[in-house]
């Protein structure tokens, strides 16, 4: 099992940052195993975000918040956004789902690789 809790993932910036890591996660899952990567639930950036440079990047998927007084970019992702992260890797068998964390909504991404 490969776990990614507390954004950690949503912290790489560049596609193929986030390709390397998925593709890297999925090469060390043994047959049967699972990897589970948890982060913020998307939402689309509005256009008063990306006029204050509040959400960058393609999309506006960049979201950039404080973090005790420092800025702190961090990655949107979606079902769509996850499916193309996954296709570049290589891996068919995902999931992308919500669910409530620690009584807040989490968007995951979870990747199964069949057993031999």
């Amino acid at each position: 099992m490969v776990v990614c809790l507390c954004s950690a993932f949503f912290e790489l910036l560049e596609h193929r940052s986030q390709v390397d890591a998925v593709a890297e996660m999925w090469r060390v899952l043994r047959p049967g195993g699972f990897a589970l990567i948890e982060g913020p639930v998307y939402e689309e950036a509005t256009n008063e975000e990306i006029e204050e440079g509040a959400r960058t990047g393609p999309e506006g998927r960049i979201a950039w918040t404080r973090i005790e007084g420092m800025l702190n970019p961090s990655y949107r992702h979606d079902e769509e956004s996850f499916a193309r992260i996954c296709q570049a890797a290589g891996i068919s068998a995902f999931n992308v789902f919500e669910h409530d964390w620690g009584g807040r909504q989490r968007l995951f991404l979870r990747l199964d690789k069949p057993k031999s």
